[in-house]
């Protein structure tokens, strides 16, 4: 999408059964059909690599574009599709309506939650030797002597510091 729109109207929404991930889909004030989706699958939020679509085009965390992009969401009309094929209303659109605003609202929340915005590696699935790393990067040089000794069974107290001492950049 080369330019942003000054209005969308979101007219469904869907979750996919990956742990999370959110979609929106509707249309810009031209018609032009339009997808918003949060990446939000077991793997993406473990890994760090949840992403903010809107069709194609990742809008970055932190971009000139996402706060531009949530305002317009937050701003979107809601109505709902709510006719089948025939033409019957399948859900009250009043109750439809609601449940797209809160879908919205959804994916608000998680393009701006903490796990999005600023992922951190869980320390479980770190080796002692990254968690040391992280750590001496955080300025927590006792914790990080404390976690090479629990990697490195054995090793006093000493040679753990010679050990951090030694680490790059330190």
């Amino acid at each position: 999408m080369d330019t942003l729109p000054k209005h969308i109207t979101i007219t469904n929404s869907c979750v996919a059964c990956d742990g999370g991930s959110s979609f929106l889909l509707g249309h810009d004030e031209n018609g032009e059909e339009l997808h918003v989706g949060m990446e939000w699958s077991i793997e993406q939020t473990s890994t760090g690599t949840t992403r903010f679509r809107v069709n194609d085009t990742v809008i970055p965390k932190g971009s000139d574009a996402e706060p531009i992009w949530l305002q317009i969401i937050r701003d979107a009309n809601v109505v709902a599709d709510c006719l089948d094929e025939d033409g019957r209303v399948w859900i009250e659109a009043a109750e439809a309506n609601e449940q797209l605003r809160e879908a919205a609202d959804h994916i608000m929340a998680l393009v701006l939650s903490k796990t999005h915005q600023n992922w951190q590696p869980d320390p479980i699935q770190l080796t002692a030797e990254e968690r040391v790393q992280l750590l001496l990067a955080e300025g927590k040089r006792l914790e990080a002597m404390k976690v090479y000794r629990e990697g490195n069974p054995g090793a006093s107290p000493a040679e753990a510091k010679a050990a951090i001492e030694a680490f790059p950049g330190i």
